[in-house]
């Protein structure tokens, strides 16, 4: 759990579009639930976007789940730590 533990943080309204912004993406995993959280309450997720990217397999897990629309302000690979190109779809968990 996160900051207050809620699935839904401020005043929303169904029928608001939304952004999730989540500080780190890894295999995508907490922003999806998040995103689909949101749906749930009748919301529209315009946006998934983090401060940084791992590249464990997020965007194959956004892709795979109907979400293009995602951003990040920076990759790992922009700290200086390379790492292999994301997981496959099938590959992530």
């Amino acid at each position: 759990g996160h900051g207050t533990r809620k699935q839904i943080e401020g005043g929303l309204k169904p029928g608001m579009r939304v952004a999730v912004v989540d500080d780190v993406f890894t295999k995508g995993g907490s922003a999806l639930k998040a995103a689909a959280a949101a749906r749930e309450f009748g919301c529209e997720v315009v946006v998934v976007l983090a401060l940084v990217d791992r590249l464990q397999g997020a965007r194959a897990l956004f892709r795979a789940n109907g979400i293009e629309n995602y951003r990040r302000v920076f990759s790992i690979r922009q700290f200086g730590i390379d790492v292999p190109d994301d997981a496959p779809a099938d590959q992530v968990t």
